[in-house]
């Protein structure tokens, strides 16, 4: 009965254990994820500049007499 015991003590530390770890690998992901989004948003608005300047110059490069 002991041992059962003993084992059901282990089995508890080892779950709480285990759910630390989910725990923090789920906080680590939230936070890549996060830090991901604000990349992409970064590079699409650096992305919508970079156009806007192309669109710019191309029309400045045109010829006037049409």
């Amino acid at each position: 009965m002991e041992a059962l015991k003993q084992e059901n003590e282990a089995l508890k530390r080892r779950l709480v254990k285990t759910r630390k770890a989910l725990e923090d690998t789920f906080e680590h992901l939230s936070a890549s994820n996060k830090n991901k989004k604000n990349v992409e948003k970064a590079i699409i608005k650096q992305l919508m500049v970079t156009r806007s300047i192309l669109k710019k110059t191309r029309t400045f490069d045109e010829p006037l007499d049409n």
